[in-house]
């Protein structure tokens, strides 16, 4: 009876200590970014995962969310490969446009200086759509502040 006993404490043993052994890791030995034209690799990669950690999709997640963060791209993949026997990660970015121009269309009621003078997006700037969005709400308050109320101020990125 007591050999019985030990060998199933044994078992349980065994079989506990294989529940515990960590699953399989990859680790991730090179980190590859491509599509950055303007914004050095520098100001990238402390917002991605780095060669010689381990590989989990989400550590690629949260490195996703902190290179939109930054607001200097505007689409990001990523890839994983082996390639010569390395797991390589592989960023591809698009990066945010620049403003090429800032027009207006349609006004009367103030001069093209005034408008402009409002809205904080210029040329050379990084297209930020928040950005947009604020201009246009100070451009229509500026608008109701004068008794002007049916006015429609509209965007169009080209």
């Amino acid at each position: 009876m007591t050999r019985v006993l030990i060998l199933i404490m044994l078992l349980v043993t065994f079989v506990g200590g294989l529940a515990a052994a960590p699953a399989w890791v990859t680790v991730v030995d090179r980190v590859d970014i491509v599509g950055n034209k303007r914004v050095p690799e520098d100001m990238i990669r402390p917002n991605i995962i780095s060669a010689g950690s381990e590989f989990s999709p989400d550590a690629i997640s949260r490195s996703i969310a902190n290179i939109y963060a930054t607001k200097y791209f505007i689409e990001i993949s990523v890839d994983a490969a082996v390639v010569d026997n390395q797991f390589v990660i592989t960023y591809v970015l698009r990066e945010t446009p620049l403003i090429a121009a800032v027009r207006f269309e349609g006004y009367e009621q103030y001069t093209e200086e005034k408008l402009r003078s409002t809205v904080d997006q210029r040329r050379g700037q990084r297209l930020d759509p928040d950005a947009v969005g604020r201009s246009i709400m100070k451009l229509q308050m500026m608008y109701e502040n004068d008794r002007y109320y049916n006015v429609n101020i509209t965007h169009s990125i080209e």
